[in-house]
């Protein structure tokens, strides 16, 4: 295989031109690869049509590609391999058809894979010693830069790799995944998920055997399947498994794909299918999903009249277009106000609701496809074409698509490989493009960034950087954080893989930066600097506390890179709330240059400093191929122009996520004012949270509802168009008399909950360290199992309990939140005549509330003793 210009079908132009000038206008399309793959399955379906019309077969008109092959096999004039081909090539055709964000990789399997098809065509009907000139990579049609030249030897690499594992496979491998390949495809639902879940621990096992048998061969074991007459849809069937279960499944009418949906207890089946609908929607051609009969219970009566209706300005024909079914257009039409649209969402087709958010909120219809993103498929989807349908991106948040490889195993698999396997379609997009400079991302909690970036850096590992290739990195600005995304990491590359990539946080990869360049400086831990900090205060001579030095030093000094009193007297202070005339400012500076001399006597430097000199140290030189940064609303100017200095400025060159209402440090940041351009396409936002339910949501955006968030470059954040997809109940908020009556609450909802939960799926989050180690303490007393969270990962199963600080970018089924009241939060700020220190204090004890809440996937509680804090 190799890079070049030629025509991969030029055996095929001498016999059959037609076929192959198809094939040809395919490769021209190998830099848009949903393109490419949708015209080779096209110039498959051509050559299986040809053969069987060679063959003395007459090929249906409106036969099926699935039902071409299967009677090419009838003839028994093609061989397991070229069978085996064929269906890949309409697995991976089904995702072309829409505009799936498919990869070059993709492209380039579909390629190889119709060559072979092209070959053997060749080869049984006009030249049977015909020979193949060897496969070679299209060229671009646009000049090619260095970026794209490193992408394709990365192609190139990885598909030597898989030529030779196909070499490799036994026969028994080669014949168990031919017929695989010629059953039904296979296709969960995200529901299957959740049924399992939710099973007794001993039945898990058993229903997961009886899945695999379904898996593989699900043709033999639906022989056994059951009709449901509550089902209106007669596609939808039920099996029987065993202890009186049974399987909810949907089949395709083209009997190519089987969608196992739910599992349960027989006699709840009835009462689940009963009002399911499974469509494939007219413009969109994806599967949707919907509950007639749950819609009815939340659609509320006609608004009292059509001009109050929330979305009277939109047509019809709009909300249909922006993936609303038909049949729903009298619920939507029916509703007044957005806490109606709140509570009929959870029953719609996301992909609708999604829309309808927008729309509420002010976007037109062209601009509320312009921000999704959506596209109409490259030919009708048939309203029984599931297998098509399955593949559209908006299917993805709820469909999986088994490969022939694929167990249900793997992809049911825990709920860090839930997220793995359900990658939704605005995070798939982000993984998957091809960026020319900086990627900024931003949404609020739950909405998948990390997710997002984790995926990322696969996608750049495996299609665009080759191995030779600088590493990449993926950094963050807490501590903690890194080890969750190495975990997320490891469960998705391979060891080699994973070799060439670091995950570090920023302030460690500084210190490591200065050690090899020679610079023995420590970074002073917050002890060393709070002693520092405490013999510069002796030189004071104005009467302004200590936090106002602190903050000075940090908002001032080092933001502007101020090394002598001369510096300071000229400093631009706007935005600190203390003024100070020319005098004052000289009182000043003695205290701030006390503290940087008592550093220095010590060997120390602050972390500032220490990012400051790494930055000089790898400007001319950056050690990296690629930098995808979390949490970067935190991130100084200091920082982030450390982050552009690690990778050379180019194609797909920073990653970088954040959101502002999330911001614990600092102040904010214009990214562009470090280097970090990414405006227009490059400037992305997901609204989606997939974590939290929506009442848990809506409870946690209500503290930071008075925050002025920006955008990361000068603009406004906004969460209006913020949502979640489950409903759930309201979160619980108590407040006691006594510290006693509260922790006797507590403990009483714990042990309920660990009745249902692991002790590790538990959290209880506390504003303070005092306060984390007291709860810890009385709770263990009360005979609860409890893990303590520090800096590092407890490896003792037990209940969580942690501050609010350290729960940050973690995930929880259910969270208590403890001593939620007047005494604790917001914490009292020292400085409080500072009056704009004191309100970006205010706002990060409310973006601290936020985040602890939202750190809640199912469950929420919130106590306190005396009068509840006014952040409630």
């Amino acid at each position: 295989m190799s890079a070049g210009a030629a025509s991969n079908f030029a055996l095929l132009a001498r016999h059959a031109p037609e076929l192959a000038r198809i094939g040809h206008k395919a490769e021209t399309y190998f830099d848009d690869p949903d393109t490419c793959i949708f015209n080779l399955r096209k110039l498959a379906e051509h050559l299986v049509t040809d053969a069987l019309v060679r063959l003395g077969q007459r090929p249906a008109p409106n036969a099926s590609f699935y039902d071409l092959i299967a009677e090419l096999w009838g003839t028994r004039a093609v061989d397991r391999e070229i069978v085996s081909k064929l269906h890949a090539i309409r697995m991976l055709g089904n995702a072309g058809v829409h505009h799936t964000d498919c990869s070059q990789h993709d492209a380039l399997t579909q390629l190889r894979g119709t060559w072979v098809v092209a070959t053997w065509y060749v080869q049984r009907f006009f030249d049977a010693r015909a020979r193949p000139e060897p496969l070679v990579v299209p060229r671009p049609q646009s000049p090619t830069s260095a970026a794209e030249v490193r992408a394709r030897a990365a192609l190139l690499e990885r598909q030597l790799a898989e030529e030779r594992r196909e070499r490799e496979r036994s026969e028994a491998e080669k014949e168990a995944l031919a017929r695989r390949l010629s059953e039904p495809q296979v296709a969960i639902h995200a529901g299957l998920h959740d049924a399992l879940a939710a099973l007794e621990p001993a039945l898990r096992p058993v229903m997961t055997e009886a899945l695999e048998r379904f898996r593989a061969a699900p043709r033999a074991e639906l022989a056994r399947a059951e009709p449901l007459p509550e089902a209106a849809d007669p596609r939808v069937v039920a099996l029987p498994l065993p202890d009186e279960h049974a399987l909810i499944v949907v089949r395709s009418p083209r009997d190519d794909l089987v969608i196992p949906m739910w599992l349960g207890r027989r006699e709840a089946a009835a009462r689940w299918v009963d009002g399911k609908r499974f469509e494939v929607h007219p413009t969109l051609g994806t599967l949707q999903v919907y509950d007639l009969v749950a819609l009815e219970r939340h659609t509320p009566p006609p608004a009292a009249s059509q001009t109050s209706a929330l979305l009277s300005a939109h047509a019809d024909e709009d909300l249909i277009a922006l993936g609303l079914p038909a049949a729903l257009v009298p619920a939507v039409r029916a509703l007044d106000h957005d806490a109606a649209l709140d509570a009929l969402a959870p029953y719609l087709p996301a992909e609708a609701a999604q829309a309808l958010y927008m729309l509420a909120a002010g976007y037109s219809r062209a601009e509320a496809e312009a921000e999704l993103a959506r596209s109409r498929p490259k030919e009708e989807v048939a309203a029984d074409d599931l297998a098509a349908a399955v593949q559209h991106p908006e299917a993805r948040r709820q469909f999986k698509v088994l490969s022939a490889e694929e167990s249900f195993a793997d992809a049911l698999a825990g709920s860090l490989e839930r997220w793995r396997v359900f990658l939704h379609p605005e995070q798939r997009r982000l993984v998957t493009m091809r960026a020319k400079g900086p990627v900024r991302v931003l949404g609020g909690a739950g909405t998948g960034k990390t997710v997002a970036l984790v995926h990322r850096a696969v996608h750049l590992l495996r299609e665009v950087y080759p191995a030779d290739a600088r590493p990449l990195l993926v950094t963050t600005f807490t501590r903690n954080l890194p080890f969750a995304l190495r975990t997320m990491l490891a469960t998705l590359l391979e060891p080699a893989e994973l070799a060439r990539l670091e995950v570090k946080n920023l302030h460690r990869l500084a210190s490591e930066i200065m050690r090899r360049h020679g610079r023995d400086h420590r970074i002073a831990t917050g002890e060393e600097t709070r002693r520092a900090w405490a013999r510069a205060s002796s030189q004071a001579t104005l009467s302004l506390p200590t936090s106002f030095y602190v903050d000075e030093w940090r908002n001032v000094v080092q933001a502007q890179r101020i090394v002598d009193l001369e510096g300071y007297l000229g400093a631009d202070r706007r935005g600190r709330g203390t003024r100070l005339a020319r005098a004052d400012r000289r009182k000043v500076w003695p205290v701030l240059d006390a503290y940087r001399q008592s550093l220095a006597r010590d060997g120390l430097t602050e972390t500032h400093d220490a990012i400051v000199t790494a930055t000089a140290l790898v400007r001319t030189d950056p050690p990296f191929s690629s930098v995808l940064a979390d949490e970067v609303q935190d991130f100084s100017a200091a920082e982030l122009e450390l982050v552009r200095a690690l990778a050379p400025a180019g194609d797909d060159d920073l990653f970088v996520v954040g959101d502002p209402h999330q911001r614990l440090y600092g102040a904010p940041v214009r990214l562009s004012a470090c280097g970090i351009e990414a405006r227009g396409g490059r400037a992305r936002r997901l609204d989606l949270n997939y974590r939290t339910t929506e009442a848990i949501r809506r409870f946690a955006a209500g503290f930071v509802a008075p925050v002025a968030a920006d955008d990361l470059d000068g603009g406004r954040d906004s969460l209006a168009c913020y949502r979640s997809l489950r409903t759930g109940d309201p979160p619980t908020v108590r407040h006691f008399a006594t510290p006693d009556d509260e922790l006797g609450f507590v403990a009483d909802t714990l042990g309920a909950w660990l009745a249902e939960h692991r002790p590790d799926a538990l959290c209880v989050g506390a504003r303070t360290n005092e306060l984390r180690d007291r709860w810890a303490r009385a709770l263990a007393e009360r005979g609860l199992p409890i893990a303590v969270l520090t800096r590092d990962e407890p490896e003792a199963p037990g209940i969580r309990v942690a501050t609010m600080h350290r729960m940050k970018g973690l995930e929880f089924a259910r969270v208590c939140l403890v001593a939620v009241d007047a005494s604790t939060v917001p914490q009292p700020y020292a400085h409080a005549a500072d009056a704009t220190a004191a309100r970006h204090h205010l706002d990060a004890e409310r973006c601290l509330l936020y985040v602890a809440a939202t750190r809640a996937r199912d469950a929420l509680v919130v106590t306190g003793t005396g009068p509840p804090s006014p952040l409630i």
